[in-house]
């Protein structure tokens, strides 16, 4: 009897209590033109409808797996976990629960793949939705230097000086690449982390239109967990030094350098572009308050809400007997 061979492509679904918008996830999942693939969800102990809602698509479609753990891991394990449950596919993606992709998503970056041996992973413009799934704008990061360049301190350099949203940790990866890579670190920003030791790896591709969309809504992680909390966000057992983010995403920067590039001219570049990333973006205050919130969570929690406060925009003054936009009466 011989073993049905694994299908190319793997989708893993991280989830913790999102009975709102998985099914929409799912669907798109469901709906690719592209069939030979197999979606596996990794419940991190919802407390809602989730684990119901994902027995129910598994019962019905064989390529759809349901794990759920007895307890809550923090979301990076649970990433981790749902990456190590898939099958040994060419190609790997996440997605997140609150996302979703177009049908020919698959079809077009397996495609882009195949045609170029050399690149790690296949992202797309991206769609930002809101809570009902209406578009809001198109997003590219514009990591043109990670899709053009040969030189990896050069695709290494503009994933960690450049601002950007990181979508293509949500792009479709070669599972060989991805091998490579340390999983990812239970710490604020550790997905950075994978996706700037990918482009040590090889070159990234990009589909000119939107085939993935990337949901704001007030629960997701990013806007419902206080930065002070990540660690425990990310790691249910609060490894201390984890609240350190930026020193950890630093590190890990570093030690990526070192464990990839033994050319020393890209070594050197590579680590003046690392030089470079104290004065990028807010990276240095960032620094600073996560070693505030290291020493003393609540105090950063304090600060943070007086910077709010402080920053707050002042009321309109409105002369007596009217309100602000001018009409009279009472208020």
């Amino acid at each position: 009897m011989t073993l049905a061979s694994p299908p190319r492509v793997a989708i893993g679904m991280p989830v913790f209590n999102g009975q709102n918008y998985i099914a929409d996830a799912i669907e798109s999942v469901l709906a690719q033109t592209f069939q030979d693939f197999e979606l596996v969800i990794a419940d991190n102990a919802s407390t809602d409808a989730t684990e119901s809602i994902c027995r129910a698509y598994a019962a019905r479609d064989y390529r759809v797996r349901y794990h759920r753990s007895p307890y809550n891991r923090g979301a990076a394990c649970n990433y981790e976990l749902v990456y190590r449950l898939s099958s040994p596919t060419a190609y790997f993606k996440w997605l997140a629960h609150d996302d979703r992709i177009a049908p020919t998503f698959l079809a077009k970056a397996v495609a882009a793949l195949d045609a170029d041996p050399a690149a790690v992973l296949c992202n797309s413009l991206v769609q930002v939705i809101d809570d009902r799934g209406e578009e809001i704008r198109i997003y590219d990061s514009n990591l043109v230097a990670t899709r053009v360049s040969e030189r990896p301190s050069e695709r290494f350099a503009v994933c960690i000086l450049k601002s950007h949203r990181n979508s293509e940790n949500f792009s479709l990866i070669r599972r060989s690449a991805l091998e490579r890579v340390e999983q990812m670190g239970p710490y604020y920003n550790s997905d950075k982390v994978i996706i700037a030791e990918l482009a040590l790896l090889g070159r990234f591709l990009q589909i000119d239109e939107p085939l993935v969309a990337n949901r704001e809504h007030q629960k997701r992680a990013t806007s419902a967990v206080v930065r002070a909390a990540w660690a425990a966000y990310h790691d249910s057992k609060g490894g201390h030094w984890n609240r350190f983010g930026h020193l950890m995403v630093y590190r890990d920067y570093v030690r990526m350098v070192r464990r990839h590039l033994q050319d020393w001219p890209e070594r050197r570049n590579a680590y003046a572009s690392l030089l470079k990333w104290w004065g990028a973006g807010n990276n240095l205050t960032t620094f600073c308050a996560d070693a505030v919130a290291f020493v003393s969570p609540k105090a950063f929690v304090l600060g943070r809400r007086l910077k709010h406060q402080l920053l707050r925009p002042a009321a309109p003054k409105c002369h007596a007997g009217t309100d602000c936009s001018g009409n009279t009466g009472p208020r």
